[in-house]
């Protein structure tokens, strides 16, 4: 087996680079939400984990347990994450066909 040309090879990494920044563009301009309690709180996030917005229903606070706003907007924060998260790796996933090189470059 030969080895690559390693000018093929840096050509083929610049690629790679290229496209991870394209879709990271992308991503900002992608919006998932995180909910909590049936919908009362909802945070929004870009594609790349970033918080831009945060929605909180009249219902969802009562001023005699703040705890329970606590709880909310941190199981809205969560799920948010998670959604956030699993849109960006599919994303770069079909760049880097699973390999997970995302902070790589």
């Amino acid at each position: 087996m030969k080895g690559m040309d390693p000018r093929q090879l840096m050509a083929q990494a610049r690629k790679m680079k290229d496209d991870m920044d394209r879709v990271q563009t992308e991503l900002k301009e992608r919006m998932v939400e995180g909910k909590s309690g049936d919908g009362l709180v909802r945070i929004t996030f870009d594609g790349n984990q970033q918080p831009v917005g945060v929605r909180v229903a009249a219902g969802a606070h009562d001023p005699s347990d703040p705890t329970m706003l606590e709880d909310l907007l941190l199981l809205a924060m969560k799920d948010g994450l998670a959604k956030s998260k699993k849109l960006s790796e599919e994303a770069m996933g079909r760049i880097t066909g699973g390999a997970g090189l995302g902070g790589l470059f």
